[in-house]
This record gives structure tokens, sequence and C-alpha cells, in this order.
């Protein structure tokens, strides 16, 4: 049986359900629809549809979404490594970037009912994608997961949702390169300490896909099939320099600054100051340690 869990508050996940029950309809394919009612709602759910023998669970909602699915689902199959269950995305969040690095950047339908339905006979193609997953501090994600600048433009971009909708992310990269203060991070790839100077960082993100906040290709290299984690490692710089940097990570050209770093690893270790925030897929959690990233080669089936 196929469960679908659904996020009410994201941008579309109540819009695709009358999608989802025609479609399923016209299969006749037995389904269940879970409806979350908070954060972290999505990881008990997901855990709850693995123990009960679904064999595909679909995340319906953006990238949060899958993220919180993803983490209850690993949560199970760790424990029962037997299970063979697959996960599926079906996007309907404002920036949708775990669906997309996974696609390989593959442009969602503007038009939602035909998105909607176009993901649907992908996921129920048969044709699933075998992928890595990094483990991050008792979390799971699919995509980037970072600490710096960018998750303090998330904790930003939230409050300016309602305002801004979709463009909400990109207000929050003007606001907070104006303001952002980079500072001394501690940060070891594979155990090599990047920062051992002293030097001041702006941004570190641990990669397996290519794109985050509705588009940015912050590690246009990554991939989230090679066994690896791309770190992208970004330099303290000056404000006026930090508000050039993000339409360059638009267009991908950012690699040629000097200020910007890329390493194949396996592991990264960051070090977060006290109340220290982590971005994991949008979604933001607050630290006050060392976080461990960890890829896991191969450790899921998915279908988009």
């Amino acid at each position: 049986m196929t469960h679908f869990i659904v996020n009410p508050a994201s941008g579309g996940g109540l819009r695709a359900v009358p999608l989802i029950n025609a479609f399923m309809e016209r299969t006749g394919a037995p389904y269940l629809l879970k409806y979350t009612e908070g954060p972290s709602d999505a990881k008990r759910l997901a855990r709850e549809s693995a123990l009960s023998g679904a064999a595909l669970i679909v995340a319906v909602g953006g990238d949060g979404t899958v993220q919180e699915v993803l983490s209850g689902f690993m949560e199970y199959r760790e424990r029962n490594p037997e299970c063979a269950a697959a996960l599926g995305i079906l996007p309907a969040g404002s920036g949708n970037d775990a669906y997309c690095s996974i696609k390989g950047g593959k442009k969602l339908n503007s038009r939602f009912e035909e998105r909607v339905n176009d993901c649907l006979k992908s996921v129920f193609s048969g044709d699933n994608r075998v992928i890595d997953v990094i483990k991050a501090g008792g979390e799971y994600m699919l995509n980037i997961g970072s600490a710096g600048i960018d998750a303090e433009i998330v904790k930003t971009a939230v409050r300016l949702k309602k305002v801004f909708g979709r463009f909400s992310y990109i207000a929050a990269t003007v606001i907070k390169s104006i303001t952002y203060k980079a500072g001394v991070m501690k940060i070891l790839a594979d155990g090599a300490d990047l920062n051992a100077g002293g030097g001041k960082t702006l941004l570190a993100a641990a990669c397996n896909g290519k794109y985050y906040g509705g588009g940015f290709v912050i590690s246009p290299a990554a991939r989230p099939d090679d066994g690896l984690i791309t770190l992208c490692h970004i330099d303290g710089m000056p404000n006026i320099k930090v508000l050039a940097l993000f339409p360059r990570v638009l267009r991908a050209v950012h690699v040629k600054m000097k200020e910007v770093h890329f390493i194949n690893c396996r592991t990264v270790e960051i070090e977060l100051p006290e109340n220290g925030l982590l971005n994991l897929d949008g979604n933001l959690f607050e630290r006050s340690s060392v976080v461990k990233f960890e890829i896991m080669p191969g450790a899921l089936k998915v279908a988009v």
C-alpha cells in the first residue's frame, strides 16, 4: 500500500489532495492519506507508515516536509534494515530543491495541476533510483545541510513568507547580506581542519545535491549518488561583496571566487556556537555542539 504524508501548511499540500485521489482511483491501487498537524509530525507519521508495512511512503509538501518524512523513515530503517519500502516525493512547496537535485535540475511545470499529475505518473512508473543520504546530528537529509549566513537567511525567510511568498528567500538574502557578520567556525572535512589558521567562515554547506533556497546552485558538481559529501566552504568577506555573491550562486558562477572552496569528503564536522543554527533541507535546528555529517552511500530507494 502507498501512504501519502501531506503537509497542509505547505504551499500546495491540500491543493494536491483531490488530484491524488483522482489519480489513485484511476489506478485502483490501495492508498492512505495522512495529514501533519505540526512540526515533527511528519517524522512520526513516516515511522508509523514504515512500521505498518507501507511499500511506498510519499511526502507531499516542500523540502522541510521531505526532510521530516525521510528522518522518520530512516530512523525506522536503521533499526529494521529488512524494510524495503521506497520514499516518494510529490513537490508541493515553495522551493522543492531536494526534488530538483534528485531529478538533475529538471524544471517543474508552472501549472500546479499538471505538475502534480506529471509527478504522480513518475512516482508510480516503477523507475526507482538508489541515492545517498546524509546523517546529521540525529537527523537525516537528502539535499543540503549548512551553517552560517544561509541558516540565518532561512530563519529570516520564514518570518517574511506571508509577505513575500516564494520570494521570501530572496528578500531574506538581501537583508542578511547587508547585516550578517562572519565568525570563526571550526570545520573538519574527513578530519582535516579547514580553519586551522583562525579564518572566518561565511557559509559551510554539506551537499548531497546542487540546489537550495529556491534554485540557488550552491554546489554545481554535487551528485546524490556518488557516495560523497561535497562541502562548499565560503570564507568571510565584506558585506558589499556578500551582496554580489548570491546573484552569482543563482548562475553557479560563484565557483570562480577565491573565497569559495569545494572539498569532496565522507564526513564533515561543524562546531556551532552557543544557540547556533543548523539548516537541514530548509528545516532549522538550534544546536550548541559539534554536528557531524556522515554520508550513507546508496541508503535510499527513491521514487520521483
